[in-house]
């Protein structure tokens, strides 16, 4: 069952990696014809498609490769020993017969011993799996549990405390959106205009409206899958990527200009204050500085790009 699985994995995951090739490819193009969103949203094909469940059916191999010679050979001892008590001739002990088939016994001496480099390769996957998985669930609920220890809870404006729950923490230097079920918005422990923190609100709560943290949770488990295939973090990479950008263009979609080079600002001051350090499962506004340029020529031709 497991080396099935295997095969299968092994299947979706080159079909994956044909179309995300295919995407990097037409990208250039089609930046030119779709917006920001269909740009994000792409790549969840990619992931829907190598967790396509599929079913590997070997034909039957026939496993008797040598005649059946016992009843041939039951039926001349059989013949012999009528033959000799008609002639009164003292009986000879005929040896027992194994009457299991002679291929068969060979099949299973063959399956007994066999342990081929595809059973090693199913192995090492299901092994570096579940490491990846074990890593990134224990640094995740390290983080959690940091956060609780070392943050308090407040409450901001427009925020509904009953859905989202909003902490400050000096363990960040910029804000940040975690947890699916239970969805916390963790804010840096700084000083802060009333500009810079509804500007953060708008885009932090976009993000919560578009499930974006569904989406990279996804992405996830799906890299965790397909570990061993470097298509896998490409596509992650260019999701956040993508993410960021999208939301921003469906933040400034609503602001004049001037609100759009103040919404530029914020980001611009909260990038200063970043670390590199990326967190886990999170949405950030400032999380990769090397962006920011990119991110600002999109917002700028905004009116532009299709939303």
């Amino acid at each position: 069952m497991l080396l099935q699985i295997f095969k299968a994995i092994l299947i979706t995951s080159t079909v994956g990696s044909v179309l995300a090739a295919l995407l990097l490819l037409l990208k250039p193009i089609t930046k030119r014809y779709f917006g920001s969103a269909w740009q994000y949203y792409a790549w969840a094909i990619v992931l829907i498609v190598m967790m396509l469940p599929v079913t590997i059916r070997l034909p039957q191999v026939t496993t008797n490769i040598a005649p059946d010679v016992s009843l041939n050979m039951q039926q001349t001892f059989t013949d012999a020993t009528v033959q000799t008590e008609s002639e009164n001739v003292q009986q000879i002990p005929i040896p027992a017969v194994d009457t299991k088939p002679l291929g068969q016994s060979t099949v299973n001496v063959l399956k007994d011993i066999s342990f081929g480099i595809t059973d090693m390769m199913c192995y090492a996957w299901l092994v570096g799996l579940m490491l990846m998985l074990g890593i990134n669930l224990i640094r995740y609920l390290i983080f959690l549990r940091a956060i609780h220890k070392n943050s308090v809870i407040i409450s901001c404006p427009g925020i509904d405390a009953d859905k989202i729950i909003t902490r400050k923490t000096s363990m960040i230097d910029a804000p940040l959106m975690v947890g699916i079920f239970s969805p916390l918005l963790l804010l840096p422990d700084i000083e802060m205009s009333e500009e810079n923190l509804n500007y953060i609100l708008l885009h932090e709560l976009t993000h919560y409206r578009r499930h974006d943290l569904w989406y990279k949770w996804f992405a996830m488990l799906v890299n965790t899958v397909h570990w061993f295939n470097p298509f896998a973090y490409i596509v992650s990479r260019q999701i956040d990527q993508e993410c960021e950008i999208s939301c921003d263009l469906s933040v400034v979609a609503n602001l004049d200009e001037n609100e759009q080079k103040g919404y530029m600002n914020t980001i611009l001051t909260l990038v200063s204050r970043t670390g590199t350090t990326t967190k886990l499962f999170t949405t950030a506004m400032a999380s990769n500085k090397n962006q920011i340029k990119r991110r600002f020529t999109m917002i700028k031709n905004a009116t532009k790009k299709v939303k």
